[in-house]
């Protein structure tokens, strides 16, 4: 199941984030701590020239957090 949602922030009225989320297997600590492959790459490039952060957790499936100001 995926799940993919735009939401504002409770704790800052200027931040918002964009949510993605499935029930796979999510991604090895490998490859998120020492292995940055290219579609990662790209997407911390992406989050980095928007001024965002991006919070990946991989334990319950995959569940990505792109915060960015609004």
């Amino acid at each position: 199941e995926i799940s993919l949602g735009l939401v504002g922030s409770e704790m800052c009225i200027e931040t918002d984030s964009f949510l993605y989320q499935d029930s796979g297997p999510g991604i090895s600590e490998d490859v998120l701590t020492t292995s940055k492959t290219m579609g990662l790459q790209l997407v911390e490039a992406l989050v980095e020239q928007i001024n965002g952060t991006l919070d990946i957790d991989s334990q319950d499936g995959l569940n990505v957090r792109f915060n960015f100001s609004n």
